[in-house]
């Protein structure tokens, strides 16, 4: 389908990956932690005058450095790096995850988004500033928002964001691949 598109949720575990597809998809919250192996939702999203279908991937937590698989990135059109506000170790993973990411994809540019869940939390309970999430994403040439899964707020736009970014690159790779020419 021309309008299919394949989104990962890549990140720490416990962060809440599992909760924020879960409000997205199906607008339900549950406060009780169960980790995830490897789950794949559905859910039609229209924006822009136009309907998508979208493929949700939502691998285990990626708590180490290790390699990222064929699983996460071969047919996958954008990403999404979750960290928890309330957690800083989580927030320090992600440039190497975004590295491992980058190699994975061999220098494909790849839509990815920089998320930070959890932002219902009370200042005291905060260890990443809203600053400090906007400078990672400079850093790592990445858009970034925060959600939170618990509440709902800013959940859809974790994934309208992302979806339009994408489709932005598709567009733009179909432009290039216009101008292409072989000379004989």
């Amino acid at each position: 389908m021309e309008n299919r598109r394949t989104l990962a949720v890549l990140g720490a575990r416990g962060v809440g990956k599992s909760s924020v597809v879960e409000r997205f998809c199906y607008n339900r919250f549950y406060d009780n932690y169960n980790p995830t192996i490897m789950a794949m939702e559905h859910v039609t999203l229209k924006i822009d005058g136009k309907q998508y279908q979208c493929d949700i991937m939502d691998p285990a937590g990626q708590d180490d450095f290790s390699t990222l698989g064929p699983n996460v990135t071969i047919g996958v059109h954008g990403y999404i790096l979750v960290f928890s506000v309330r957690e800083r170790g989580s927030f320090e993973m992600l440039p190497g995850l975004n590295s491992n990411l980058l190699v994975a994809l061999s220098g494909q540019k790849v839509p990815t988004l920089l998320v930070g869940n959890q932002s219902d939390c009370g200042t005291n309970e905060r260890q990443v500033s809203v600053e400090e999430g906007k400078q990672l994403g400079k850093e790592l040439k990445i858009n970034y928002v925060e959600c939170s899964a618990k509440s709902g707020e800013g959940v859809k736009e974790v994934f309208v964001t992302l979806l339009r970014d994408v489709n932005r690159t598709i567009a733009d790779e179909v432009v290039d691949e216009g101008f292409k020419c072989s000379i004989s």
